[in-house]
């Protein structure tokens, strides 16, 4: 027993000597779009492509099985028979939290992408460059109504 405590010993000591021994070169980044959120919502162009970017989150609540049963599966349109555990989580508003081990837990990192990006969009519509204050005032109408919209779902 003492043999294997010392292993474990030796190889614990091991594994931080070569952690504190790891590679001192710092890390030469490089981006060959060159597309950054700086490059992207300072043009009218960049803006409109990333508030775009915010409907693409939408096949995930029309078009897949996780965002029908967040909206419908609970409510009075669904009987679950028996109260058997087919999609316990959703037919019956169980466990439906985002922790660690819930297999609906993707669901909610796909809701709250796109209020995240609607939000930058709203934030960032200063510095977009736009000239005209109607076509800004439609952006950031149709960006408004996007967050809203992704709330209510």
């Amino acid at each position: 027993m003492k043999q294997v405590k010392n292993y474990l010993l030796y190889g614990t000591l091991a594994t931080c000597i070569a952690g504190t021994q790891a590679c001192k070169k710092p890390l030469d980044e490089y981006n060959p779009a060159n597309a950054t959120a700086d490059a992207t919502w300072t043009t009218p162009e960049g803006y409109i492509t990333a508030v775009n970017a915010a409907y693409s989150d939408q096949h995930f609540w029309y078009g897949k099985e996780d965002g029908f049963f967040m909206a419908e599966a609970g409510t009075d349109l669904w009987y679950n028979r028996d109260k058997n555990t087919y999609a316990r989580q959703m037919t019956q508003y169980d466990g439906i939290t985002p922790v660690d081990g819930n297999p609906h837990k993707n669901s909610w990192r796909d809701i709250w992408k796109p209020i995240n990006q609607a939000n930058a969009a709203i934030n960032r519509i200063d510095d977009a460059g736009f000239v005209d204050v109607a076509e800004k005032n439609r952006r950031l109408a149709e960006v408004r109504f996007l967050r809203a919209f992704y709330y209510w779902r």
